[in-house]
């Protein structure tokens, strides 16, 4: 969500990126705040499975300040993806479900003569139950497990960049 673009590398990347970037690497490259003008989106959107209810929410502001030297842009997304696997040994429904919360603050601050200065933060949580897993066995959408296996993946990414534009 607010991508500018997406970039696909192709590999062997690992100089660049590492050695996990040997067959290649997709960057996707976030929008940058804007100082010319003020933009909002919101979108919503909801979806049923098997009786389960999912929602997504997301939005962006981006706002100029300091008399247009500067904006902010926030860009926040909070989505429910619903369950539709039951667990036959506890009789609970719709178990393998997943939350995820993401948001992105980035901050720009330019005409500083020939410097522009670019912080962000970006958040992430996912959360589940369960996983997607199923046994030929048991019948369509079922699967049998003793107790919960809840999963969360939470991190935090600080970044900065400074560009400096010399004459030539």
């Amino acid at each position: 969500f607010d991508l500018e673009r997406a970039e696909v590398v192709r590999g062997p990347q690992g100089t660049l990126y590492g050695a996990g970037a040997m067959a290649g690497n997709i960057r996707y490259i976030t929008r940058k705040p804007n100082a010319d003008e003020t933009e909002a989106t919101l979108e919503a959107g909801g979806v049923s499975t098997r009786g389960d209810m999912g929602y997504s929410f997301r939005g962006m502001l981006n706002q100029p300040v300091l008399d247009n030297r500067a904006a902010v842009r926030l860009s926040a997304y909070r989505g429910r993806d619903p369950g539709y696997l039951d667990n036959v040994r506890t009789g609970e429904d719709n178990e393998n479900w997943q939350e995820t919360t993401q948001a992105r603050a980035a901050f720009r601050i330019q005409d500083l003569g020939s410097f522009t200065i670019d912080p962000s933060y970006l958040f992430g949580k996912v959360e589940a139950n369960g996983s997607n897993s199923t046994y030929s066995d048991l019948g369509d959408y079922e699967f049998s497990r003793k107790a919960d296996s809840p999963y969360v993946d939470e991190f935090h990414v600080f970044n900065l960049t400074a560009e400096y534009g010399a004459d030539a």
